[in-house]
């Protein structure tokens, strides 16, 4: 099963965030592909139910590609700080040790635009 727009998707992050977003080469992208998109992709298309342990490495694998966008985020953070901010918000910054002189004064900004909780859309609807 090839899912081209998901993979675009996957595609288009590597490009925006770096790192191995390939659906197969060894990393936590690919993790997700065979353990928990193409598991969906089985129970909903073609009616298999899951075992208890493909369920638990599936959510396994969702950590596992959250936490690989998290990282990634905070490496590009002075080009994409609306990315970062985003995923990580000011407490996991902060919690992160990314809650620096730029990221903070990104925040402040935000905040002095009257943009506290629209800083996500896209400029022409915030």
């Amino acid at each position: 099963m090839v899912d081209k727009p998901f993979k675009t998707a996957l595609a288009r992050l590597g490009e925006e965030l770096g790192g191995n977003w390939q659906t197969k080469s060894n990393g936590p992208v690919k993790t997700y592909w065979s353990d928990l998109y193409e598991l969906r992709g089985r129970l909903i298309h073609g009616g298999h139910s899951a075992e208890r342990d493909a369920v638990i490495d599936a959510f396994a694998a969702y950590d596992g590609l959250w936490r690989h966008a998290l990282k990634q985020a905070l490496a590009v953070r002075r080009r994409l700080p609306r990315t970062a901010l985003a995923l990580h918000g000011g407490i996991g910054l902060k919690e992160a040790g990314a809650l620096d002189a730029f990221m903070r004064q990104f925040v402040t900004d935000i905040e002095g635009a009257g943009e506290d909780y629209t800083f996500w859309l896209p400029r022409d609807e915030r």
